[in-house]
């Protein structure tokens, strides 16, 4: 299976109506929406999106979904604090060879170490690749990892 976990870009701070609703900055739509066309452009298209329910992230998830050309849904287990667990057990009850997680920070990277042994820092509208041959910590294998400004040369 194809693992693209996707964080999503950068947002406002957090005001009076709390986290949850924090929108993208216009940095941070033209960040994801650069990291997404550079996926287009390489021939990424996974079979499916899934995104936090968190604004930024469906914002995130919504502008990839336009430039990749597929439907996105919002997903729970995706919300700040989401564990390999809960995207394992995500995983599972699908029938996918490639999906793309759109979530937060520090789950994301979290999540890779677990999958991979490796360790990494999702940057903004940043993403990386994993390749799972079964769904089980240890069992990925990192790929790649890219931000919008090494995405930019695709």
């Amino acid at each position: 299976m194809e693992l693209y976990l996707f964080r999503h870009g950068k947002a406002e701070p957090a005001g009076e109506s709390g986290d949850d609703a924090r929108e993208l900055t216009a940095q941070g739509r033209e960040d994801v929406r650069r990291t997404a066309e550079a996926l287009a452009r390489s021939g990424v298209k996974p079979d499916a999106i899934a995104a936090s329910p968190l604004v930024r992230a469906r914002q995130t998830a919504e502008i990839a979904g336009q430039a990749l050309g597929l439907a996105w849904q919002t997903d729970d287990r995706l919300r700040p604090g989401a564990t390999l667990g809960h995207v394992l057990a995500m995983l599972a009850a699908g029938q996918w060879q490639g999906i793309m997680l759109v979530g937060h920070e520090p789950d994301l990277s979290t999540m890779v170490h677990q999958l991979t042994g490796g360790r990494v820092r999702m940057r903004t509208a940043g993403i990386a690749r994993v390749d799972l041959e079964r769904l089980e910590p240890g069992a990925g294998v990192l790929l790649w990892l890219a931000s919008p400004d090494t995405l930019a040369a695709v």
